[in-house]
């Protein structure tokens, strides 16, 4: 009995924890819609559990590169074309140092709302897990379709029984209908 207790109690508090940690961006013509990742284009943090969300895919861009790049498309389908983007993005560290290392899309061809996930430096190239964000608490479970990593992350996604897809180093247009729309939990390596 006490150790249930003790579960629901840090189950509680996670909970807790992530509704008040999860921020919405009132400045600059940030979507203030809620305070969840239903906004069209959002930033996370894993260790943090923080969401940031933006109105556009270049002012989410530009949050996440601490406004090292705020000349981004305001699509995320056009940013997935912009080559010069795509290596501007693969080198660039905030003023924070944190490193943008994924983008993962709602909708397949890189469309629909994005949730950009920064992380405090650079995977390490496919050699064990470097992140992990849980897509359940801010917003994103069952909504992956497409995806990009970045800064030398290769992405796995998971399904709610643990299954794994991936894991996938490139620009990814559709993870495939084994896993479309059915992740919870994604790690970067």
């Amino acid at each position: 009995m006490m150790k249930r207790h003790q579960t629901l109690t840090a189950i509680a508090a996670t909970l807790a924890a992530t509704l008040l940690s999860v921020t919405h961006a009132s400045a600059g013509g940030a979507n203030a819609d809620s305070g969840t990742a239903t906004a069209p284009h959002c930033v996370a943090t894993p260790e943090a559990v923080q969401v940031t969300c933006f109105d556009t895919f270049r002012k989410a861009i530009s949050f996440a590169s601490g406004g090292r790049i705020n000349n981004a498309p305001t699509s995320a389908r056009a940013a997935a074309d912009d080559q010069g983007l795509q290596q501007r993005l693969a080198s660039t560290k905030s003023a924070s140092g944190y490193v943008i290392a994924a983008t993962l899309y709602d909708y397949a061809n890189y469309t629909g709302p994005s949730l950009t996930v920064w992380t405090p430096r650079p995977c390490k190239d496919g050699n064990g897990l470097d992140f992990s964000q849980d897509l359940k608490g801010i917003g994103w479970a069952n909504r992956v379709s497409s995806l990009q990593p970045w800064a030398n992350c290769w992405i796995k996604l998971f399904k709610e029984s643990g299954a794994v897809e991936g894991p996938y180093k490139t620009n990814t247009p559709d993870v495939g209908n084994y896993i479309n729309n059915r992740a919870v939990r994604i790690e970067l390596e």
